[in-house]
Formats: structure tokens, C-alpha cells, sequence
């Protein structure tokens, strides 16, 4: 990998190739710094199908930049990832999940509360949800 390092993963032999694969090219392209905060950690809070104890999801910090925004971050994302969430500021979630033929993508985003937290399939509705909902 050419922007991470296997310190910043917690067992970087179980984390999936593609996903780390991905995530080096994402950052190539953004051209910003991602801060991983968690990844296949077992001690780390999940959701009960999480991606990250399977090593396919990653949560990171994008730092701030001018030049890139939450707009151009999201179409970059969901061009290199099966799942693609937005918490709050520049927290975010990049997964891998595997996918059967035909499946969408799957994004979310709201606040880092399971009851806050909005899901959509990859489409135009949910794209148009999408665009709606960074817009307010």
C-alpha cells in the first residue's frame, strides 16, 4: 500500500485485499489524507452485521481540504466501494461487502446514532435522496 501503513489496521492480515486495494486508490484520487479509526477490531462497537470484525469496512476520518468537498467525497466513494456511510463532519465508512450480480450499493448517513441513521440502495431515488439530504 502506498498510503496506509499495517499499524493503522488492527490485524492487517484478516483485513480483505480488495478493500485495502480500493481504499489506496481511493486516496490516490481524493488526494487528501484518510485517518483510519477503526477497522476488523473485535473490541470495537458494531452494528450486529457489521462488515468490520469480517475485515471488509473500514471507518476513517477524510481531513479538510478546500478543494474537496463532502459532494465530490461521496461520488468519488460510491465509484470505489460496495457501501459508502457518512456520519457527521468528515467521519465516514468504506466497506466492501461482497455483492450478488445486479445488487446496489448501499450508503447511508446521519448522525452516529443507530436511530438517526437513513439507508439507501444506489439508484436514482436513493441518489436523489441523497442529494437532498447533503444539500440541507
Amino acid at each position: 500500500m502506498k498510503y496506509f501503513n499495517d499499524s493503522e489496521f488492527y490485524n492487517i492480515k484478516e483485513m480483505n485485499g480488495i478493500l485495502l486495494a480500493q481504499l489506496d486508490a481511493f486516496r490516490e484520487v481524493l488526494s487528501v489524507p484518510l485517518i483510519i479509526t477503526s477497522s476488523n477490531s473485535p473490541s470495537q462497537t458494531h452494528t450486529p452485521n457489521s462488515m468490520h470484525p469480517k475485515g471488509f469496512a473500514v471507518d476513517c476520518v477524510v481531513v479538510p481540504n478546500k478543494e474537496v468537498n463532502t459532494h465530490y467525497i461521496w461520488l468519488l466513494a460510491l465509484c470505489y466501494f460496495n457501501a459508502v456511510g457518512y456520519y457527521s463532519d468528515e467521519y465516514w465508512h468504506f466497506d466492501m461487502r461482497p455483492l450478488s450480480p445486479g445488487q446496489p450499493k448501499l450508503f447511508w448517513y446521519g448522525l452516529n446514532q443507530p436511530e438517526n441513521i437513513e439507508y439507501f440502495y444506489s439508484g436514482s431515488h436513493g441518489l436523489n435522496i441523497l442529494i437532498q439530504g447533503i444539500k440541507t
